[in-house]
């Protein structure tokens, strides 16, 4: 199993401890109810059905994320591949380009062996233009990174946000099924839901600010051509004086 599937195995079974905490929350809370004065079971009945509300709220905004969860691994191979077959052989070629690169001083003399000295040169159109393809597939393969890692941020965050809800929940059933503890408890756990909610928005926040960096970083090389003479790939005949 890959890192990403075993997390949201993870990410999966917190979700299941959260509704069955819930449940027993519920059905502890209902039980006390039913022992209670009438006027304070009335209350209890009021906040059971507000935290209903706001579970069926949190499952319903949980949901969209755990849908469309993404995965870093496919992320984290995309960027190798992007490194390892195009960025590193293509600087590779970029740095041989020398004015002996095809030992054109043995072999080949006069006006047009040094018109094609200026093409092979290190600062030359071709060898400028290649080097563009070189930094443009490590910026790729960067912003492939740091979508991984705003993927991983954010399943992170959920999971800590998850455990301390279980924490929380788990106190407020054991209050709740006390009598006395009902009312505080279900006070209790509506707050846990809103502090979750929060957490889950703010760490979805931070990762859409990391996605959009990677958004802004593709766009930037789908029209980078500063190093191109003219802003073009440079044409393939020989430069002339």
């Amino acid at each position: 199993m890959s890192e990403f599937a075993a997390t949201m195995t993870h990410i999966s079974q917190l979700t299941t401890k959260v509704n069955d905490n819930l449940t027993k929350l519920f059905d502890n809370s209902n039980a006390a109810a039913a022992k209670l004065p009438g006027f304070i079971a009335q209350k209890i009945v009021d906040l059971l059905k507000k935290l209903q509300e706001v579970v069926a709220k949190m499952w319903e905004e949980v949901k969209q994320f755990i849908e469309e969860p993404g995965n870093w691994g496919d992320l984290s191979d995309a960027s190798k591949a992007w490194t390892e077959k195009v960025q590193s052989p293509v600087s590779a070629e970029a740095g041989r380009f020398t004015e002996t690169y095809s030992k054109v001083d043995d072999y080949w003399q006069g006006r047009a062996a040094e018109a094609y000295k200026k093409v092979i040169k290190p600062e030359a159109p071709q060898s400028a233009a290649t080097e563009q393809y070189a930094d443009t597939a490590k910026e790729i393969s960067s912003a492939l990174n740091t979508c991984k890692l705003a993927i991983i941020g954010f399943w992170l965050a959920v999971g800590i946000a998850y455990s301390a809800l279980i924490y929380t929940l788990i106190k407020c059933c054991v209050a709740a099924a006390t009598g006395v503890g009902t009312l505080p408890a279900l006070g209790t756990a509506l707050g846990a839901i809103g502090v979750f909610l929060g957490a889950v928005a703010a760490a979805a926040w931070a990762a859409v600010q990391w996605m959009g960096e990677a958004s802004n970083t593709f766009r930037t090389e789908n029209s980078g051509n500063n190093k191109w003479p003219g802003g073009k790939w440079p044409p393939a005949g020989l430069l002339t004086e």
